[in-house]
């Protein structure tokens, strides 16, 4: 699930470039200063070193156009790089000059540093494409994306992207079935009951719709209504100029379905998950003993009991529980008074301690503290006939509780308005989330378990 970092962007990847560029220059500086000059002044060099830097810094993030991708083109390193750096050297000298201050400064060190500094930012711009090419090659930084539109449309888009190994078309859909042509390099599909295996089968993280006056943009999205993958809509740069939002290889892209966690968003969550979920793990471990030595004294082996449940982008994961029903080839939901449930299952169903394996669940990576929860499979294709779109909760990972159970949307589904009710705090919770929303839900969670029976 890494790869889910860099699914929109990388700006990621450029911020831990930059983070190295300013680290290039303080060990420059550090270098220069120890070479001729004595330790007494070191306090001196590091704040003028600090003040670079923080030039530096500024003219990166305010001058410099904000690039979403990593650029390994080795010209930047004189034109962006070093460049910048050199105009961060003269601001240094300008306020030194105002300040009357440049006498106190050793010319040495700073033509030590201006070499060191530009040598170093260049072999530093070698090693990191050495290290992207790397994360490529691994698939970590490459989408596997579904393009839709007109055969024209799709040859021409990947004639502008074939240097772009950073995308990787493995699928097509033509809109004008006439032109359908055998000798077409990607992998022809249709938008049918099959498109979710598919999708599944060749790892698809995207789905490309190319923009065109034949394309009803309704009908098709009709079709990909059950389909939790990303969704983007490009526009050819004439078109729709006034809802940019981002811009790549010269198409306007409109992000028509997205999920939030991706980057920075992404990373915030999974150490949440992991610290929350190995802490809770570590306290729950003595009670999911104890309560599966009294499920193996009431009712034999095994004490778990693990379910294929649909886990982010629709992929089926298994998420482990502590068994509180009999042994039984009936899978229907549980129903109050039901008579397949354990003596000891009751109790541990009123606390929710059967959930408590799930913390496992939440360190493997198959689910977060917060998200929607999981239905078994037969239950999510049961469902998803009922409620239009209702896959789409699932573009995020699953969680042990979210903002539906906090709502009170917890137990078993009875009608279709409770189903219905559900889904909209789960597609609620995926457009408003923030780190303090999972806070704020965990918290209210812990409360809610001790005054609210769960069937």
């Amino acid at each position: 699930m890494i790869e889910k970092i860099f699914q929109k962007n990388e700006e990621i990847i450029n911020v831990f470039y930059l983070f190295n560029k300013l680290l290039i220059i303080a060990v420059s500086s550090y270098f220069a200063f120890y070479i001729r000059i004595k330790d007494e002044k070191f306090y001196d060099y590091l704040v003028v070193t600090s003040i670079l830097i923080l030039i530096y810094l500024i003219l990166e993030v305010l001058i410099f156009k904000k690039n979403r991708f990593y650029q390994k083109k080795i010209s930047l390193v004189f034109y962006q790089d070093i460049n910048h750096f050199f105009i961060s050297i003269f601001i240094l000298i300008f306020l030194g000059v105002i300040l009357k201050v440049t006498s106190f400064y050793s010319r040495f060190w700073l033509i030590s540093l201006i070499i060191l500094s530009s040598l170093l930012l260049l072999i530093h711009k070698y090693f990191f494409n050495y290290l992207y090419n790397k994360l490529i090659q691994t698939n970590l930084l490459t989408k596997n994306v579904l393009l839709i539109g007109n055969f024209d449309d799709c040859k021409r888009l990947l004639k502008e992207f074939r240097k772009e190994n950073k995308f990787h078309f493995r699928l097509c859909n033509f809109i004008d079935k006439h032109k359908l042509n055998n000798l077409f390099p990607i992998q022809q599909i249709e938008l049918d009951k099959k498109l979710s295996h598919n999708l599944t089968y060749y790892n698809i993280s995207q789905v490309w719709i190319l923009a065109a006056e034949n394309i009803n943009r309704k009908s098709l999205m009709n079709k990909l209504s059950h389909i939790p993958i990303d969704i983007r809509t490009l526009y050819s740069n004439e078109y729709h100029r006034d809802i940019l939002l981002d811009n790549l290889n010269g198409y306007s892209i409109f992000d028509t379905s997205l999920s939030p966690f991706y980057g920075f968003n992404y990373i915030l969550k999974f150490l949440f998950d992991y610290s929350l979920g190995f802490i809770f793990f570590i306290i729950s471990f003595p009670i999911i003993l104890f309560f599966g030595t009294l499920i193996l004294i009431e009712d034999g082996k095994p004490f778990l009991f693990i379910q294929k449940r649909h886990g982010w982008d629709g992929r089926v994961v298994n998420i482990y529980k502590l068994r509180s029903l009999k042994k039984t080839q009936n899978n229907s939901q549980v129903s109050e008074n039901d008579k397949r449930v354990l003596k000891v299952g009751r109790f541990i169903r009123r606390f929710s301690i059967d959930e408590l394996p799930q913390f496992f669940n939440v360190l493997k990576g198959d689910m977060s503290i917060v998200g929607p929860r999981p239905h078994a499979v037969e239950h999510n294709d049961e469902f998803s006939k009922q409620v239009k779109g209702f896959m789409l909760r699932h573009k995020c990972k699953p969680g042990l509780t979210g903002l539906a159970q906090m709502k009170g949307y917890r137990g078993n589904i009875t009608d279709k308005k409770q189903l219905t009710q559900r889904y909209e705090q789960d597609m609620l919770y995926i457009k408003k989330w923030s780190i303090f929303l999972d806070v704020y839900i965990v918290l209210q969670t812990a409360i809610k378990v001790f005054i609210q029976k769960a069937h």
